[in-house]
């Protein structure tokens, strides 16, 4: 069966789909994938209620000023003027439409400055004021390149082809700037503007034309022609084959950037060619045009290409695999949770996991992602442990207790968190263990408080502790609650936050007493963290020590604020007087214009 009559089918096929899906649903809410969870700080939110925003309001007072402003015979002002609208309209202040027909006057007069003039057009632009295209078109043809650099990327950008004639002459005229060369390249490409077929090929063959102009040259003619341009394409292929270095990639780019837009089967050939060329950048761009195509196209380089030292061929090749959504694309798709790039590695994490929601690839997912987890490359460790945690894969926590001891302290952490939510019991006593011994470390100086993901592992592990009541711990976090500079803020905060879940009532004297002077230490030199003292406060409240309850007041205030806030929470634990509801959020606006409206003592 021929390629195209392939893709017809399958598109046919995922369209009939597609409307039985809507058909089904229709009356019905469709349902929705579990978020994929990070690594969190529980003791944040438990308690924790969601506070104000502050908002920014950008008042439009000084406006009326701003445009009697630009009416003064001052150069200097007006630009300082224009700056500042554009300035003004990016922060969100509404209204500043108003001066468009104020910088229309202003383009009227022949005396204006250039640079004033250049202000004029960025403000337009900032403006968004597409209706006015033409008279930024005519202010480009008339000043030249100080214009053309503020007005004709915005031309460009909105496709107008106010400047179409004036694009097609520069293309011809070998005295053009360069800059506005590459300007009528790309405004011709946009509008698809056929007339400059020959000038732009004429511009590719010429020996002196930069690698850049030739590039623009060919996306140009991509962008108008999305078919008959694969025998050109091939000829650059072919000449590709006796060239090297710069040359050959050059040719390459060349022809990928012609069948940009193609979908014919002699363009998926010649792009398929360009797939094994020997420049990864030229793989690229072929894999994602043949990804744009159809994503069936890109599977057979799967083998090839997965390993591939460019992250763009990586990522294009793992998104055909998921699209793919079968079975056999799931060990492929785990293979990259261990990409040494970061942001691919938790992408494919994600995405692992949203196909685990498909029963039918569930058990695949965890088998596959369970076999990185058991390898001992950090990378795939890390992510492993974050995806298996993420669907509650219990059989998992046996793995994460051995990777607690991994030299990375990334994946430490993520399998301290990974334990934390399994909340499985049988591993307390080993976490226990490895808690233990990284207190030794840290008094040893083998791990700092800046030692990446070591605190963040002794924190989960404590949280643990405390969310699943395992009063073994107390000892040891009862030795993280006196100051100190080697343990961390963090560990020491969620050991004050864990503490408190071990007596529900009649806690021992000796911990309110820390716990009280930990929340009263507010003097230099060294005052308590915000987030101990938080704690602590939290801790207070959840075992009822009433003896707190006049330092839990002194320090509450009207209850805002990180420590308020606290406070107030274990108040209400002890009297079950309300917490006072959060304040409104602050309203700020900006007081940095250059000129803005006076005060008057009245207040008017």
């Amino acid at each position: 069966m021929a390629p195209d009559s392939t893709r017809l089918i399958r598109t046919l096929v995922a369209l009939v789909a597609s409307l039985l899906t809507c058909c089904h649903c229709v009356g019905q809410s469709l349902p929705t994938s579990p978020a994929f969870q990070e690594i969190d700080l529980i003791m944040l939110t438990e308690p924790g209620r969601q506070e104000e925003k502050t908002k920014v309001v950008v008042s439009s007072d000084p406006l009326d000023l701003w445009l009697r402003a630009l009416k003064q015979p001052s150069p200097g002002l007006q630009r300082t003027t224009l700056d500042t609208l554009s300035l003004a309209h990016h922060r969100g202040m509404e209204g500043c439409e108003a001066a468009i027909p104020v910088i229309i006057d202003l383009l009227k007069l022949q005396e204006l400055p250039l640079a004033t003039r250049q202000a004029a057009i960025k403000t337009l632009v900032q403006f968004d004021a597409k209706q006015h295209a033409d008279l930024i078109a005519k202010q480009c043809q008339a000043f030249g390149p100080g214009l053309s650099s503020a007005g004709e990327p915005a031309l460009i950008r909105w496709k107008s082809n106010a400047l179409k004639d004036t694009w097609l002459d520069r293309l011809n005229d070998p005295q053009t700037h360069t800059l506005q060369l590459k300007y009528a390249i790309e405004g011709l490409g946009v509008i698809r503007e056929t007339a400059a077929d020959d000038a732009l090929r004429n511009l590719l063959q010429q020996p002196t034309a930069t690698p850049t102009v030739k590039l623009a040259c060919t996306r140009a003619l991509g962008s108008i022609h999305h078919a008959d341009l694969a025998d050109e394409a091939k000829a650059f292929l072919d000449n590709s084959a006796n060239q090297s270095g710069m040359n050959s990639l050059l040719s390459e780019l060349i022809a990928c950037a012609l069948l940009s837009n193609h979908d014919d089967a002699d363009a998926i050939k010649v792009l398929q060619d360009l797939a094994n060329s020997q420049h990864t950048a030229v793989q690229s761009e072929a894999l994602k045009t043949l990804r744009r195509i159809d994503p069936e196209l890109v599977l057979s380089f799967v083998d090839t290409q997965l390993t591939n030292v460019d992250v763009n061929v990586r990522r294009t090749i793992a998104e055909a695999l998921i699209w793919k959504h079968d079975q056999a694309s799931v060990g492929p798709i785990a293979t990259l949770l261990d990409d040494v790039n970061p942001s691919l590695r938790k992408h494919i994490a994600k995405e692992l996991f949203e196909l685990a929601q498909d029963p039918k690839l569930t058990e695949s997912v965890i088998n596959h992602t369970s076999a990185v987890l058991d390898d001992d490359q950090w990378r795939g460790c890390e992510q492993a442990a974050l995806l298996l945690t993420n669907l509650d894969h219990k059989p998992s926590g046996d793995r994460l207790v051995d990777l607690l001891e991994h030299p990375r302290g990334e994946v430490a952490e993520a399998s301290a968190w990974g334990l934390r939510k399994l909340a499985l019991k049988e591993h307390l006593p080993a976490m226990l263990q490895r808690a233990t011994k990284a207190r030794s470390q840290f008094l040893s100086r083998q791990y700092t408080p800046k030692s990446l993901g070591r605190v963040g592992m002794v924190t989960q592990l404590f949280m643990a502790f405390g969310q699943m009541n395992y009063k073994p711990a107390e000892p040891l976090l009862m030795q993280y609650i006196p100051e100190s500079m080697a343990l961390g803020d963090d560990p020491r905060a969620a050991a004050a936050w864990a503490l408190g879940f071990f007596y529900q009532e009649n806690p021992p004297g000796n911990l309110i007493r820390q716990l009280v002077t930990r929340l009263n230490d507010i003097n230099d030199p060294s005052p308590e963290t915000e987030m101990m003292r938080r704690m602590c406060a939290i801790s207070l409240g959840r075992t009822k020590a009433s003896a707190a309850l006049e330092s839990l007041r002194q320090h509450a205030g009207n209850g805002t604020g990180f420590v308020g806030y606290g406070c107030q929470w274990a108040i209400n634990q002890l009297t079950g007087e309300p917490i006072p509801p959060p304040l409104p959020g602050r309203v700020i606006g900006y007081n940095d214009w250059f000129l803005r409206p006076t005060q008057q003592a009245d207040g008017s």
